[in-house]
């Protein structure tokens, strides 16, 4: 039987014999690891963006485990459990090295583009190979993953292309095929790499980790799946590396004692000063466990640890949950992106736009639109589709006759340019029509406005934050679109 088969199967087994469970078990998600659970459906943002975004109530989904006795022993025994098997497939923490590579491909959303890349020309040289199998493996390009899977069947049915069948290509392949569902060809790696006598390494249980741990949202069942993975690298005698102490780490509850003598571990070799998820975990962690934007701040500016674009949207999220500073939050950005040099990813504009949309202030959405475009070249699709939701969906005190030059701005600044320019947008824009009677044609440039509208766009196109404290200061947005209007209209006299 296949390692492959071997998880489905004990994953089919536990979801038969497991009770019911409810949203409860939630809390212990949290970490910003892409690993943690999201929905299928998810859109994705542009190609440099692999972190998440900060859900709404963060702060509030404190574990209510103590509060579920059965619940919770059970997932500390297993918790436990975990943290023994760890053990036993340590031989010498010092060879629990950090691999960038590594970590990208567990850790990690999808890196999308839209352009499909070429085949090497003929001749092609074993080093072209292997760099079209590792682009078509690393990212994903919209439209075409069927044209990917096609080629890279073919090129694995190719017996003269050692390469291809190694270990480290294999876990390429297994993590393609893993994320189409692909089990024909998934037995087929399988298959293979026992034929030919090659053993599988953790990053291929880590792999089968990730793909089945995104079933499910359960905290017992998640750590259940997990344990029995573990076992089939003991069973096997494969060793542990990195990133399965981190999968470990990011599937355990913030109040489960294993957790935290996992965590002492980590830190006592070092372990911690490499990876920044561990500083990720515990910020996260810190918030489910109720600390202040004091503590977190301290924790964040003493650490010894590598800090990610993820720490510092932990931090945002905090300030702008303590007394709505959103002054706070935008300058701490602005801090961390000069003297550390964290670029501001899809999820931080993601956390601002959320907060925007929760104090009903839709000029603060184009704000930010604006504002990331122009500091960082940045443009968020979640972001973009909160606000176009907010338009839908809120009851928000702008006057329905405004909305229609906001819409145009917004498609022709923000929506054509941002990866929903090649993802089907027909039901959205088909939403935005029925609620606001305007509709948007493919084709619809900044040169095809009249003048007047032009001006708006103008207009509009130069709100952006310059003073946090003053830009988000409330304000009656008819008054403001009603002083806009009238001021491209005295321009055009």
């Amino acid at each position: 039987m296949t390692l492959f088969l071997i998880a489905r199967n004990i994953t089919q087994a536990y979801r038969l014999m497991r009770p019911s469970y409810g949203t409860r078990e939630r809390a212990g998600l949290l970490s910003s690891i892409s690993i943690a659970y999201s929905s299928k459906n998810r859109l994705y943002s542009d190609q440099g963006d692999n972190n998440r975004m900060i859900t709404k109530n963060l702060h509030e989904l404190k574990s209510d485990f103590r509060h579920q006795r059965n619940d919770f022993e059970a997932i500390c025994y297993t918790s436990q459990r975990i943290f023994g098997l760890l053990m036993d497939l340590t031989t010498d923490f010092s060879k629990l090295s950090y691999r960038k590579s590594s970590f990208h491909r567990v850790f990690r959303v999808f890196w999308i583009k839209s352009q499909f890349p070429k085949l090497p020309p003929k001749p092609r040289t074993e080093k072209q190979l292997r760099e079209f199998v590792h682009k078509l493996t690393t990212f994903k390009f919209l439209n075409n993953s069927h044209k990917a899977a096609t080629i890279l069947r073919k090129l694995f049915a190719n017996d003269n292309l050692g390469f291809i069948h190694s270990v480290k290509y294999s876990n390429k392949l297994i993590d393609f095929f893993l994320d189409k569902n692909d089990e024909i060809m998934i037995k087929r790696i399988f298959r293979r790499m026992e034929k030919e006598n090659k053993k599988p390494n953790a990053m291929t249980f880590n792999l089968l980790g990730k793909h089945y741990l995104k079933d499910t949202n359960v905290v017992l069942e998640r750590l259940a799946i997990w344990e029995a993975i573990l076992l089939r690298m003991k069973s096997l005698d494969v060793k542990t590396d990195l990133c399965t102490y981190y999968i470990s780490l990011s599937l355990m509850p913030t109040e489960v004692p294993a957790k935290q003598e996992l965590k002492q571990l980590i830190l006592s070799h070092g372990l911690h000063r490499a990876a920044s998820q561990f500083q990720d975990i515990h910020i996260a962690d810190m918030l489910n466990s109720g600390c202040s934007l004091f503590e977190i701040l301290n924790y964040y500016y003493n650490t010894d640890g590598r800090l990610d674009v993820n720490c510092m949207n932990s931090v945002i999220f905090k300030f702008l949950q303590t007394g709505n500073d959103f002054e706070g939050a935008w300058k701490f950005m602005i801090q961390e992106h000069k003297l550390r040099g964290i670029k501001p990813k899809s999820s931080t504009m993601t956390i601002f736009m959320k907060h925007a949309r929760e104090c009903k202030r839709l000029r603060t959405m184009i704000q930010i639109l604006n504002s990331f475009a122009e500091l960082y070249r940045l443009e968020s699709s979640p972001a973009l589709r909160t606000m176009m939701q907010s338009l839908l969906t809120d009851n928000i005190t702008l006057q329905k006759h405004w909305i229609p030059p906001i819409l145009t701005f917004v498609y022709i600044r923000h929506f054509r340019s941002s990866i929903n320019n090649f993802q089907r947008k027909d039901v959205l824009l088909k939403q935005l029509a029925h609620k606001f009677n305007v509709e948007f044609d493919d084709s619809l440039l900044y040169e095809n406005l009249n003048n007047f509208d032009k001006r708006i766009f103008d207009a509009l196109n130069s709100v952006v934050i310059r003073d946090p404290r003053i830009d988000f200061d409330e304000l009656d947005e008819n008054e403001w679109m009603e002083k806009i209007t009238e001021e491209c209209k005295n321009a055009l006299c």
